[in-house]
């Protein structure tokens, strides 16, 4: 089978060769599976390395060495096998450090103690990029990589609600259980100690067996510690993956939908001219939208072969074309268009007063860049604040390229204000008129609420949800305050802080942070969260609605086909020998005390039997004592 192996690089790094500690079992005997191979790589990249063990690690001055990395062993291992326990003894927080170990990490503060496991399987162990800020700089985030050459090789991963270290891959079931961590310097740790470099967790063992994904990853990873250039691969996929070339733009270049895992369904757009990897949107089977630039609007519609641009459709504008007084009417003109690259047919255009439905326009078709101008009339205009909204289609007909921005609003207010003026005639009459306002336009109706559409927790966990407020008005608004409406969710179990906000003024944002703590027994259910923020203003009050999705989940971890997990035992003190050793002693001093106990109470009846001591019996005559 032909695998894409990435080897040809972009971008040649600036190594600067480093001497590194290498931390094993045994410095004059290096195990091939567990060890050799790490050695080999870290002098093809033009480092120094020293080989650290329980018998010469005295030897050194831990400051001279620019990193360290612990050559470990999985749990499946016997204790022999493992590293010895002068590993706890090493500057591992102080140094730029690698550790590939089960054993370990809870004593530095990585994790909590027993919240690491060793995953097997029976067919191939894939891992998931989550995060590529770091050592998997230049892959997209979901690609899958397979971790060994060969079947039934262990994987370690650590559970990140008990670990202050940042995800970079994880095994494809859960993001929750990190395969490959890392926390840069000044981290606080679960010891409260503070990192004073960078570290990595590599949970991937046996590097006899790696792929040459997984060495190029801890490649990076080593040169990540010592803060040197990455390795960028000249294609940003690893694995076994299909490329469909297309030509977007008709000049002559190609860009490519990417089959990541060779099962038919294409997953990101890449384009190498550009370097820009975004993410496809599955429309049917075989049609994709593509959106080109990452900036989240679909540009491009793949549909078995075709290219075809997309539509998208906005309320450009609604103006008020008079200033009306109470009773009259008001002229309203709303201007629609298609700012996409592609023609959109047989879509609707809605019009609400006052969130009632004022009128419906069926619109045949809208070129790109074509504009369509709606006039209507509001008769008998009432006194007070209305809302006049324009949605096009509101139905979802259209595929857009953004489906964001198909409604808009805008509101007024009429008021009267009256005074008197005196006149200063020679009748002293008084005249009194009575003068009204302009009308009053207020841009955008809404200020703008932001959520996650979905939180998913495991029984025990806890999590701040930040809700952000944009006020896009030309007024303040005052005491907004959150309400929470579901069906069965305890009201202990969420708050807010702070508890509202006193004043949003206009183009300010605040946020509230909602803190969600589910408890060890809450129940696996998925609870529909439903918002209500009441809110008052110059010009009234209004209440806006918005909608999140809580899903707990069982704290479990996470179950492949044919996978076993071992999680280690937090390690106890050895107080078995302690209380064997007091108890005898104790049961000592017990026999002495009523040793002499017996001599004083028996003492003086043996003179009076006869028994003299140092002479024995008078008259020879022996006799025996029993205590009973």
């Amino acid at each position: 089978m032909k695998r894409a192996i990435l080897l040809i690089i972009l971008l040649l790094p600036i190594v600067q060769a480093a001497n590194i500690a290498l931390v094993v079992k045994n410095s004059s005997n290096l195990d091939y599976v567990h060890e050799y191979r790490i050695n080999r790589i870290l002098k093809d990249m033009g480092h120094s390395v020293t080989l650290i063990d329980s018998s010469n690690y005295q030897n050194y001055n831990f400051n001279s060495f620019s990193a360290i990395i612990v050559a470990g062993r999985p749990s499946n291992v016997y204790a022999s096998e493992q590293l010895d326990d002068f590993v706890t003894l090493l500057p591992l927080n102080e140094k730029p450090t690698i550790m590939i170990d089960s054993v370990y990490p809870d004593d530095f503060g990585w994790i909590q103690p027993g919240a690491i496991g060793t995953v097997f399987s029976s067919g191939p162990i894939y891992i998931n990029v989550v995060d590529n800020s770091t050592m998997l700089s230049g892959l997209p985030t979901n690609t899958k990589i397979r971790t060994h050459i060969i079947n039934n090789k262990p994987v370690l991963n650590i559970e990140l609600t008990r670990s202050v270290l940042n995800t970079s891959a994880s095994l494809p079931s859960s993001n929750i259980y990190s395969v490959i961590a890392f926390a840069d310097q000044g981290t606080t740790l679960l010891n409260n100690n503070v990192t004073m470099a960078r570290i990595v967790f590599f949970g991937i063992t046996e590097p006899l067996y790696w792929t040459d994904e997984v060495e190029l990853i801890f490649k990076n990873s080593v040169n990540w510690v010592l803060n040197n250039n990455l390795i960028i691969p000249s294609q940003p996929f690893l694995g076994e993956y299909n490329l469909l070339p297309i030509n977007l733009y008709n000049d002559g270049s190609r860009q490519f939908l990417v089959d990541l895992g060779k099962d038919g369904v294409y997953d990101k757009f890449w384009d190498p001219n550009t370097a820009i990897v975004t993410n496809l949107y599955l429309v049917s089977p075989n049609v994709y939208a593509i959106d080109v630039n990452s900036d989240g609007v679909y540009d491009f519609i793949y549909d078995n072969g075709v290219i075809r641009g997309l539509p998208d459709l906005i309320i450009k504008s609604i103006n008020f074309e008079n200033e009306p007084k109470e009773g009259e009417k008001l002229n309203i003109k709303i201007i629609a268009k298609n700012q996409g690259n592609y023609i959109a047919r047989n879509f609707k255009l809605v019009v609400f007063f006052d969130s009632y439905l004022l009128d419906t326009r069926t619109i045949s078709s809208l070129d790109k860049d074509q504009e369509y101008t709606y006039n209507i009339e509001i008769v008998n205009l009432p006194k007070g604040q209305h809302e006049i909204k324009a949605i096009i289609d509101q139905e979802n007909v259209i595929f857009e390229g953004n489906e964001n921005n198909n409604q808009l609003s805008k509101s007024y207010v009429i008021s009267y204000q009256s005074y008197s003026s005196g006149g200063g005639g020679t009748s002293g009459a008084t005249t009194q008129t009575t003068v009204q306002n302009p009308l009053i336009i207020m841009e955008q109706g809404n200020i703008t609420i932001n959520l996650p559409n979905k939180i998913e927790l495991l029984q025990g966990e806890s999590v701040y949800v930040e809700i952000k407020f944009f006020n896009p008005l030309n007024y303040s608004i005052y005491d907004i305050y959150p309400l929470v409406d579901s069906d069965g969710l305890n009201s202990n179990w969420y708050s807010f802080t702070p508890e509202k906000i006193d004043v949003l003024n206009p183009n300010e944002q605040k946020t509230i942070k909602m803190k969600i703590s589910v408890p060890e027994d809450s129940k696996i259910y998925t609870y529909k969260i439903s918002f209500r923020f009441s809110s008052k203003s110059d010009v009234g009050t209004k209440t806006y609605k918005e909608t999140m999705y809580l899903q707990i989940k069982e704290r479990a971890m996470p179950i492949e086909p044919s996978i076993t997990t071992t999680t280690l035992p937090e390690k106890q003190k050895i107080t078995g020998l302690t209380i064997s050793v007091v108890f005898k002693w104790f049961a000592v001093a017990i026999g002495i005390v009523m040793l002499v106990i017996l001599v004083w109470f028996y003492y003086p009846k043996l003179a009076k039997s006869g028994y003299i001591p140092g002479k024995g019996w008078k008259g020879n005559k022996k006799r025996r004592i029993f205590f009973l």
